[in-house]
């Protein structure tokens, strides 16, 4: 999961990569023995099979007044699922997987024919068994720390310095802290969005840059910081996202390493997948189970589809790469994203440790017009030898956002 420099817009090149998502992703349902769509379109399955399955991709999922309709398409071409409200509701929890299954996912959906009729019974996703098998990480023989930082926004006027640079120091007392992590959006920019100078301290990303790397020169040397770009950086606002020019990343100490967004990373020897989070606000609006204050929810959300961003094109431009940079090839030790400025630090039973880091800045005008309560000035710090004993320290001082 790094950037591809041989990234294009040739419409070849986009065919080659939606067919690699769907090629990637039916193997991990390669459990089930699907029928083709084409068959099932045109009526010629075998009527004695009482149990089918299609692998799909989703290409739309309309809600209509009495039902939803799948526009669906694999290898063999495109077709219509249509699924009657009334029927969902009789089976728990199957309205909610309807739900799930978006435009750009890739999914099983699992059918009962009776009387010739064709009845959902359920829908399997790419990460469903990700989910459900128990990873038992062995325990390292360390006591390294991993500390987890995004949305630092340098340059804002609401930027929290103080408390920013408490936490370094806190880390440079912290012996155990051997790596620290940005997830995205060190700097608040500029022209992100219309009239952001008026908010800005610093008006430049240079300036920005500058301030960021004295900062984090006040860290001790044998931490090492990683940092990924996200939305507000000096870097293509895409997906993938390169990582940040030398013109800025040369302003930074030798401890500091910059990756790509999103970036699969071995820190501690444990595998760390790392992503700012920008698909983030599309599944929020799109799911309704899915919510600003618990970013937990969204997060497990792309590790059941093993995509990090499916619908093309909504969060900035998509980069045309052969091979889908975004798919989650591999279960994660700790998935870590930022970008909406919530907190989570939460386990799942799958042994996969999710955290989303909140910011370290104050409440913006734009957060407040939508109701959204940023958390700020939290530290979270994960023991390499074992996810589970993840702690946050805070570094608010008492005061409104």
């Amino acid at each position: 999961m790094n950037f591809d420099s041989s990234a294009n817009s040739e419409i070849s090149t986009y065919i080659a990569m939606q067919r690699n998502r769907f090629d990637v992703l039916s193997r991990m349902l390669s459990h089930t023995s699907p029928y083709p769509l084409e068959l099932v379109r045109e009526h010629k399955g075998n009527t004695e099979d009482r149990v089918f399955s299609l692998i799909v991709r989703i290409n739309s999922n309309t809600e209509r007044l009495d039902k939803y309709v799948f526009q669906c398409e694999d290898a063999s071409g495109i077709g219509y699922i249509t699924v009657e409200k009334e029927h969902l509701q009789k089976k728990k929890g199957l309205m909610d997987m309807v739900k799930f299954a978006m435009e750009g996912t890739v999914v099983s959906l699992n059918f009962e024919s009776l009387l010739r009729r064709k009845n959902l019974i359920s829908i399997t996703f790419a990460g469903d068994e990700l989910l459900e098998s128990r990873s038992n990480w062995p325990e390292l023989e360390t006591k390294g720390e991993l500390a987890i930082m995004s949305d630092v926004h340098v340059g804002s006027l609401l930027f929290k310095q103080k408390e920013f640079t408490n936490a370094l120091l806190w880390m440079n007392d912290r012996p155990n802290v051997s790596d620290l992590i940005i997830a995205g959006d060190l700097i608040d920019g500029a022209g992100v969005f219309p009239n952001q100078n008026n908010e800005l301290s610093l008006q430049t990303c240079h300036e920005q840059y500058y301030a960021a790397a004295d900062l984090l020169n006040k860290l001790r040397k044998s931490i090492t910081v990683h940092i990924l770009p996200g939305n507000h950086d000096a870097t293509i606002r895409a997906h993938p996202q390169p990582q940040l020019p030398k013109v800025y990343s040369d302003l930074f100490g030798s401890n500091v390493r910059f990756y790509a967004n999103p970036a699969l990373l071995d820190i501690g020897g444990r595998r760390v997948l790392a992503y700012h989070g920008q698909s983030m606000d599309q599944l929020i609006s799109k799911i309704q189970y899915l919510t600003y204050p618990r970013p937990q929810r969204t997060m497990e959300y792309l590790l059941k589809i093993r995509h990090l961003s499916p619908v093309m094109g909504r969060n900035g431009n998509t980069l045309w790469t052969k091979e889908d940079p975004l798919i989650v090839e591999q279960k994660p030790w700790l998935f870590i994203t930022g970008h909406i400025h919530t907190m989570t630090n939460t386990c799942l039973d799958c042994g996969t440790l999710l955290v989303n880091s909140g910011a370290w800045q104050g409440l913006s005008s734009f957060q407040a017009r939508l109701g959204l309560v940023p958390e700020i000035c939290k530290l979270t710090v994960v023991p390499f030898r074992d996810n589970r004993l993840s702690y946050t320290i805070d570094f608010l001082g008492e005061g409104s956002l």
